[in-house]
């Protein structure tokens, strides 16, 4: 088995894209001699994938929660500076 990023493949895609036009771009993209693969990840990798990506979006929920609440209280008059 050997994966291709998406960005790679995407060139090779024709317009209006469906399966079977995903499936052609990905057999041409495969009879190219110079298509680079990506390496497959063990499984520490992708654990370690998985609790960044959770991170990233605890803090964007955060954020949305922490803007929330200043928008709320700045419509009956509180100000609040930037930050947490």
């Amino acid at each position: 088995v050997k994966l291709m990023a998406p960005q790679l493949v995407k060139p090779y895609v024709s317009r209006n894209k469906n399966d079977w036009r995903d499936a052609e771009g990905l057999c041409e993209a495969m009879s190219r001699p110079r298509m680079r693969f990506v390496p497959v990840k063990r499984a520490e990798q992708q654990a370690a994938l998985m609790l960044t990506g959770i991170r990233d979006g605890l803090i964007a929920r955060r954020t949305q929660l922490t803007n929330t609440i200043r928008g709320h209280a700045a419509e009956v008059g509180l100000i609040a500076p930037k930050g947490l």
